[in-house]
């Protein structure tokens, strides 16, 4: 598991639950290190992103971001926590070094527990990742 602010954005799963850390640290009246995280399904949770009075996060999530709605929690960084992998790696490390064949079955689609993803313009997918090796900087 990352430490600190590194969980910042990252998504999550625990119980069955899927959500994004929006703050880490300490939380007034508690000790310890704490997750600030909002929950991607309305209902779960107790909080809007304050306590006490202390606002540490924002929620952004349309159900959550009403007055008064509680689709947040602050939550310790159990070992329960699955914290996956981001989409964009998992489909680089499946289907980059596979070659064609691998980007036209991904064409096909992939059928997930959450819905299917489906590609389009592989064509230009491929060609990007023909240039990787020259790039200098990744991101902003």
């Amino acid at each position: 598991m990352a430490a600190g602010t590194e969980l910042v954005g990252r998504w999550f799963t625990i119980d069955g639950d899927g959500g994004i850390v929006r703050y880490v640290g300490p939380v007034a009246g508690s000790s310890g290190e704490w997750l600030g995280v909002e929950w991607a399904t309305g209902g779960r949770g107790r909080h809007d992103g304050s306590r006490d009075g202390r606002r540490y996060f924002e929620c952004r999530f349309p159900q959550n971001a009403s007055e008064g709605a509680a689709g947040a929690s602050f939550i310790r960084a159990v070992a329960r926590i699955d914290w996956g992998q981001p989409l964009l790696r998992a489909v680089r490390d499946r289907y980059s070094a596979d070659g064609p064949a691998a980007l036209a079955q991904l064409a096909g689609g992939i059928d997930g527990r959450r819905g299917r993803i489906e590609a389009v313009g592989l064509e230009q997918v491929a060609e990007a990742q023909a240039r990787l090796p020259s790039l200098a900087v990744v991101g902003a």
